[in-house]
């Protein structure tokens, strides 16, 4: 752009007039926004605490081990009408006894980064209902990652069946070839470790229903599922 002729004979440099100046941000609007960005940062920190428990307790909580029945294996299973005598001598026509031998095999699983310790575990054999024996898995410590099985032996001598349907035992026996048994079992486990012995402490349930038969002296069904055998 030339200068101006000002009249006088003199040049003037152009006027400044209809030139946009380019200002730069307010200290007012840079601090506003500076706050605002701070702010946000100090709620997202906040929330990432309020968090972070949630975080630890899902990421370090060893999950459940599996305490599973795995096999039965029948040493022998005998049930003897009439196999004992009465007052006298004579034997009483209503008495039904029940002699059995088994072992079970329990399969422990963990697929955890903890090593786990099982107390002591009651295992108890019921036929409707009643017990008929009992055993005792002893307390033993599982390594990370690990497969362990544990076998517990069973052995019932010539139990009265007076105390349940013993017409339908026989029958079961004699007709179906197969007598239902429940097996039941409560293993408590904890985590190993320093500062976490008291952290965790639950149990595994076992219900498993198990159909042995007297002609095969073997195992003829199982379920832990919850179904029973319908004959």
């Amino acid at each position: 752009m030339s200068n101006q002729y000002a009249g006088d004979g003199s040049l003037r440099p152009p006027s400044a007039q209809g030139h946009r100046q380019l200002a730069g941000p307010s200290s007012s609007w840079t601090q506003s926004c500076s706050d605002e960005c701070v702010c946000n940062y100090a709620s997202f920190f906040l929330i990432f605490l309020m968090l972070l428990p949630f975080m630890i307790y899902y990421i370090f909580q060893p999950r459940t081990p599996e305490f599973d029945l795995d096999r039965v294996d029948v040493e022998y299973f005998r049930i003897a009408p009439n196999d004992v005598g009465g007052a006298g001598g004579t034997a009483s026509p209503s008495a039904v006894y029940l002699s059995l031998n088994i072992t079970l095999r329990f399969i422990s699983v963990n697929n955890d980064w903890a090593e786990l310790l099982y107390e002591a575990t009651n295992i108890c054999v019921l036929y409707h209902g009643v017990p008929l024996g009992n055993a005792v898995v002893r307390g033993f410590q599982q390594p990370r990652y690990s497969t362990r099985p544990v076998d517990s032996k069973v052995i019932v001598s010539r139990f009265n069946m007076l105390q349940v349907d013993s017409p339908e035992l026989v029958r079961d026996a004699s007709v179906n070839d197969g007598v239902e048994l429940l097996v039941t079992a409560n293993a408590t486990w904890k985590i190993t470790g320093r500062r976490t012995d008291d952290l965790w402490d639950d149990q595994v349930h076992v219900n498993c229903f198990v159909v042995l038969s007297p002609r095969n002296q073997s195992l003829a069904y199982k379920n832990c599922d919850g179904a029973r055998k319908i004959f």
